[in-house]
């Protein structure tokens, strides 16, 4: 039960501000990305919503809940390469009933011809990852 939080950094951003009250009043991490590729619109359109970690939460991925049942095509392998922490992932038609599933690494993952990694969370958000448990939200931004 917390009633007040000080932040004693004269120097922090509004943006930093804006990030702490978004946490604090809609349960939602904003996570900065680089080296995006999203092949298709019908991925672009999933991509950019508001997601939220799978109950079922792991150790490994942070595991988008919706994108899989959203996405109604074969998405075909493509960069199937090894997943670094804080890599952006969707599983591909090799992965079955997984196609779709839009993930975050949360550690260094061999590649799998299953996954196609589609970005990278710059490597300062990744520390964030973390606190992505079953009831916070998370949306990736530019």
């Amino acid at each position: 039960m917390v009633d007040e939080v000080l932040i004693g950094d004269v120097s922090a951003k509004e943006e930093t501000f804006e990030r702490i009250f978004d946490y604090y009043k809609n349960k939602r991490i904003a996570l900065k990305l680089e080296n995006v590729n999203i092949p298709t619109e019908e991925i672009e359109k999933h991509f950019w919503k508001e997601h939220k970690n799978r109950k079922d939460f792991s150790k490994y991925v942070v595991r988008s809940t919706s994108s899989r049942v959203e996405i109604n095509t074969e998405i075909d392998p493509f960069n199937t390469i090894e997943r670094k922490a804080g890599s952006i992932t969707i599983d591909n038609k090799l992965y079955g009933r997984y196609n779709g599933e839009i993930q975050i690494t949360m550690v260094n993952l061999k590649q799998d011809d299953r996954v196609n990694v589609l970005g990278k969370i710059k490597s300062e958000e990744v520390a964030l990852l973390k606190y992505i448990k079953d009831d916070v939200k998370f949306v990736l931004k530019k």
